[in-house]
């Protein structure tokens, strides 16, 4: 059995309930299950998503809580369907972390994301990313 990451500052939302969903959206199959992976391990239900295209299918069927979204993609890359998604009537306001690799990508160019992590980056600051813009969406209430 795995156990879960613990951090310093990183709340265990496991007795939360009903769990925040959380879309996953990378090319990179082992990136994606890591993410996707850790933030089960904190008690989130994380969907996985290889490109833009599927997430969005997804989400006009089922409006995540939070999206954490990478930008260079086959199909449909993040900012097409960051675009799409803030379209989506109910997807306006969901949180969106933005992760990249490519160089020189600075928040500013990312106006409708709420975060943007540059790969590689430490996986408590994931964390802490999404229980954070969960909080202030009201979606998380701290367990102490």
């Amino acid at each position: 059995m795995q156990r879960p990451i613990r951090c310093a500052n990183v709340l265990d939302v496991s007795a939360a309930e009903p769990r925040a969903r959380v879309m996953v959206v990378d090319d990179d199959y082992a990136i994606c299950q890591m993410m996707a992976g850790v933030l089960e391990d904190v008690g989130y239900e994380a969907k996985r998503f290889a490109n833009g295209a599927q997430a969005l299918a997804a989400a006009e069927l089922s409006t995540p809580d939070a999206v954490v979204l990478d930008l260079m993609m086959p199909i449909m890359d993040g900012w097409s369907f960051l675009e799409a998604f803030r379209r989506i009537a109910d997807c306006a306001q969901v949180p969106v972390i933005v992760t990249s690799a490519k160089p020189g990508v600075v928040k500013s160019q990312l106006p409708t994301a709420n975060a943007y992590l540059a790969k590689p980056f430490d996986i408590a600051v994931l964390i802490e990313t999404v229980q954070a813009l969960l909080a202030d969406q009201g979606e998380l209430q701290p367990l102490c």
